[in-house]
């Protein structure tokens, strides 16, 4: 087994994920589902999702199944100028923020605040983009270090780890084997994986 190193891995996602043959809309129904058939969905009353780039796993047809079930759905912003982001309580007003991405009007009252996340006792499903991972929950992201800082404070603030679940969301050509990915001690690992499996969902 030969290892690579986190840019190695970036440029061989963008390359796959660039290919016309991938399914990128077909998978992205298809997990989807799986999420909202999942225990951890389920029993979560506020889901933290996010705004798509062209090459993310879209979960715009989850968030909205998550408003008809009547959960609590929170979307990033990148606080302007750092490598650091809050989550706001989605809704219709979203504008292009940082990098291309749709992000929520930063209103106080509808921040998530996560300094506060000891004394909340509901379930969360925090579902985590990422150019890669691997089968035993390693994740690479982009390089900006963005949700790794945000989870790190959940983790480490929370004293009800069985409250939250971390759950990496991503197309087939972004798994990897365990161990095939340099990470480091600073990478969040995902309490699970959603994506759609090649030869099997499609």
């Amino acid at each position: 087994m030969s290892f690579m190193e986190k840019n190695e891995i970036r440029k061989l996602i963008k390359t796959r994920l660039s290919s016309p043959a991938v399914p990128l809309e077909k998978q992205s129904l298809i997990v989807k589902e799986k999420i909202c058939n999942s225990s951890e969905y389920k029993s979560a009353s506020l889901i933290f999702a996010y705004m798509a780039l062209p090459d993310e796993l879209d979960l715009t047809p989850l968030i909205e199944q998550a408003f008809k079930d009547g959960k609590k759905v929170y979307i990033p912003r990148i606080i302007s100028g750092t490598s650091n982001m809050d989550f706001y309580e989605a809704g219709s007003a979203v504008s292009k923020g940082s990098f291309g991405i749709l992000e929520p009007e930063p209103t106080e009252e509808k921040r998530f605040k996560k300094e506060e996340i000891s004394s909340y006792e509901n379930k969360i499903l925090v579902l985590v983009p990422g150019r890669a991972f691997t089968k035993g929950g390693g994740r690479v992201g982009r390089g900006k270090g963005f949700y790794d800082k945000y989870l790190r404070i959940m983790k480490d603030t929370c004293p009800f780890k069985e409250h939250f679940f971390f759950a990496g969301v991503c197309f087939s050509e972004q798994i990897f084997e365990e161990g095939y990915i340099v990470l480091s001690s600073y990478d969040i690992p995902m309490d699970l994986l959603f994506f759609a499996l090649s030869g099997v969902d499609f």
